[in-house]
């Protein structure tokens, strides 16, 4: 198999021979997965990969597990592939950012996930697939490099920050997908630009093309030569936003505020 694009269509994935890739699949909940998805995926739900808290568990010797439970070796290419609904996009690049922050590299996003590949007709199955167990080995750590701390975002001067979330979100009117509850605080990170996932992706959850990603960021004013930190409500749709300006737009310098407001809001930072 040629060595792939980060970012591949249905068509170019339909060509591949199985038992050189993995399609890995993850969400709140199993629902989509059981309901149909690529032949010989692997789910792995939100809270695996999740605190209690919501921060992301990057121990190395718990992903080296995973990655044994699903059959997986560093040779594996590893295709990251959303469910559901086509606006779920954020999944798919949230799992490649995680997965290549520790080191596989063999790793692609599917463009327009499962909701594309069922949309044309191709084959999907019910049952999962029994895989045989690896030994993954242990990575030495997960990479800072695709990633943005509190502090880098809260001493932030000439970088963009960029907001990944609903227009509710972004004016301070909802926490996440409802208005602020009990210990919840609603807003936004100070200077932070809107640029919603969704405006990256068309209607049927393919990314949009590098003309239409450069016209977005040419609208906020922000350019491939910039820092920019993205950030949502933990990190999942403000990886779509990185996915698109990192490896569609080649911006030299974007990294993912995985803590985004979940964290700030409770901070003691405005």
């Amino acid at each position: 198999m040629k060595s792939p694009s980060l970012l591949i269509s249905t068509e170019t994935l339909s060509t591949w021979d199985p038992c050189n890739y993995c399609v890995i699949e993850t969400d709140r909940t199993p629902e989509y997965f059981e309901a149909g998805h690529i032949h010989g995926s692997v789910f792995w739900p939100m809270t695996a990969l999740f605190t209690p808290e919501f921060r992301l568990r990057t121990e190395p010797p718990y992903l080296a597990a995973l990655l044994s439970e699903a059959g997986i070796t560093p040779e594996t290419t590893i295709v990251c592939a959303h469910n559901g609904e086509p606006a779920a996009a954020g999944w798919s690049a949230w799992l490649f950012w995680i997965l290549t922050s520790f080191g596989h590299t063999k790793t692609v996003v599917l463009d327009g996930g499962v909701p594309k590949w069922r949309s044309e007709g191709r084959p999907i199955e019910t049952a999962a697939t029994a895989k045989q167990p690896t030994n993954y080995p242990v990575p030495v750590a997960f990479g800072d490099g695709q990633r943005a701390s509190l502090d880098a975002v809260k001493g932030a001067v000439a970088a963009a920050i960029l907001d990944a979330r609903s227009e509710e979100e972004y004016r301070g009117e909802y926490y996440f997908d409802a208005p602020p509850q009990e210990g919840q605080r609603a807003g936004r990170i100070p200077n932070a630009l809107h640029l919603p996932y969704f405006d990256l992706i068309r209607g049927d959850g393919t990314y949009r093309s590098p003309e239409e990603l450069h016209a977005v960021c040419n609208e906020l004013g922000i350019e491939a030569g910039q820092t920019a930190f993205t950030y949502c409500a933990v990190g999942i749709r403000s990886s779509l936003v990185w996915f698109g300006l990192k490896h569609l737009l080649h911006f030299s310098d974007v990294r993912n505020y995985d803590g985004s407001w979940y964290e700030w809001s409770r901070s003691g930072l405005e």
